[in-house]
């Protein structure tokens, strides 16, 4: 659930894997946002410095075709984006279980995932499970513990719906914008290096449908790693991005960017 910045004076290439990635492809949008009153996470505008994105087994809603036509016939949603409807308090009633009983299931919930730790990582790191060392186990146990962590898992049920990668990335369809929105998407050239053996969803087929959003989103397969590709196997995800990177540098050169 890592992310990364990679700063090269006042550019930069973001990227991040799990939530982390779906934390860089949020930041990538805001970025992107430089309008006067922007819709953005933090409320302002952004640089416009990011000039690339990397995902890998990245969070985040993708829509299909058919999905996105059927929010765009949801009387409650219409074509408006999610942010056009957090920023504008459109979205319905927040209903939520009491806070005495979330705290509880998601203390017990913490409690019974720590002495899984080990076996679970391993799971995750199909490839290579020797990658899912003690050193990695301690600090995932030792995040668990914080006093915040708690908090963690009850925001999972108040937060409203997060915005689509149709929405982030300007996809073709789906989540269009209104007049006048100040929203930030990001255009520039994405690296999708999935693990394909992930064992959590559909890695693959999350992947291409990155791909179908728009042009410029490159899709690299990593053959039998799991959930994190990048610690599991990261001479593999390296040369991905290597590669990615090279390539969106000579297309800027032949085109004179």
């Amino acid at each position: 659930m890592k992310r990364i910045v990679l700063a090269t004076n006042d550019a930069f290439v973001t990227g991040g894997n799990s939530i982390g990635g779906y934390t860089a492809l949020a930041l990538a949008a805001d970025d992107s946002a430089t309008g006067l009153s922007p819709t953005t996470a933090a409320g302002v505008g952004g640089t416009g410095a990011c000039r690339g994105l990397v995902l890998m087994n990245s969070a985040g809603k993708v829509l299909s075709r058919e999905e996105a036509a059927e929010e765009a016939a949801d009387e409650t949603k219409g074509e408006r984006t999610v942010a056009h409807r957090t920023a504008n308090n459109l979205l319905p009633p927040f209903k939520s279980s009491s806070p005495l009983l979330l705290k509880t299931f998601s203390l017990a919930l913490l409690a019974g995932l720590r002495p899984a730790i080990p076996r679970l990582t391993k799971w995750l790191y199909p490839r290579f499970p020797e990658e899912a060392d003690k050193d990695l186990c301690d600090t995932i146990l030792r995040d668990s513990l914080d006093q915040g962590a708690v908090n963690v898992m009850i925001s999972g049920s108040k937060l409203p719906a997060p915005r689509t990668a149709n929405e982030l990335l300007g996809g073709g369809f789906g989540n269009h914008r209104l007049p006048g929105d100040e929203e930030g998407e990001f255009e520039g050239p994405v690296l999708v290096a999935n693990g394909i053996a992930d064992p959590l969803n559909d890695s693959r087929g999350r992947m291409e449908a990155f791909g179908r959003l728009r042009e410029g989103i490159k899709e690299v397969p990593i053959e039998g790693a799991g959930h994190c590709p990048h610690d599991e196997a990261p001479a593999l995800v390296a040369e991905a991005i290597s590669d990615w990177w090279s390539e969106v540098n000579r297309e800027a050169v032949e085109v004179g960017v």
